[in-house]
């Protein structure tokens, strides 16, 4: 099914006339057909072909937590504790076989 819309346009003194319009096409391929028309009866015919591709919906949102530090903290302080540890001991077994 073709759609058609038509335009006038009123100030013939111009050499160039623009507009635009806002139409909502499907997705898919179209083909935008313009015809002109002066008051010297010429007439123009121009075609341009544009695709409407299908566009992927993205999801936004979702929740924010808030951040628990401890847990965040407790694995770098348990590490911290175990080289503190390991090299105690690696000193006290180094003092004791001198």
């Amino acid at each position: 099914m073709d759609d058609i819309l038509e335009f006038e346009a009123d100030d013939i003194n111009q050499s160039q006339y623009e507009f635009s319009f806002a139409v909502n096409l499907g997705i898919g391929y179209h083909t935008l057909t313009i015809e002109a028309w002066d008051v010297a009866d010429n007439y123009l015919k121009k075609e341009v072909n544009i695709v409407v591709p299908k566009v992927a919906l993205v999801c936004v949102g979702g929740e924010v937590y808030p951040v628990n530090k401890l847990a965040m903290l407790v694995p770098w302080i348990a590490l911290g504790v175990a080289i503190i540890a390991g090299t105690i001991i690696a000193m006290r077994r180094r003092s004791a076989q001198n």
